[in-house]
């Protein structure tokens, strides 16, 4: 399923989720990109990939790739797969 068909609602509903609203990171400064995230954005922003899969994956694993260099190479990833059956099962 691709990602654009999820909606909000739908998985709370799915998921017996609530949203709440609120501030989870007031003591959190914002960081800067460093120069090899703006770099690897750039080149990416250069490919044209056809699917909406690969288009995310482009922006995304830079994104987490930064965010684990800045937690100490300390973090998790949740497969798509595994995020779905998660969600069947709830």
């Amino acid at each position: 399923m691709a990602y654009s068909n999820f909606k909000l609602k739908d998985i709370e509903r799915l998921a017996h989720l609530n949203e709440v609203v609120t501030s989870l990171f007031k003591d959190i400064m914002p960081l800067q990109p460093s120069s090899w995230l703006k770099e690897t954005l750039e080149k990416s922003s250069h490919l044209f990939p056809k699917s909406e899969k690969s288009r995310s994956e482009l922006l995304i694993m830079p994104l987490l790739l930064e965010i684990l260099h800045h937690n100490n190479y300390s973090f998790t990833i949740f497969q798509e797969k595994i995020l779905m059956q998660i969600l069947r099962k709830v």
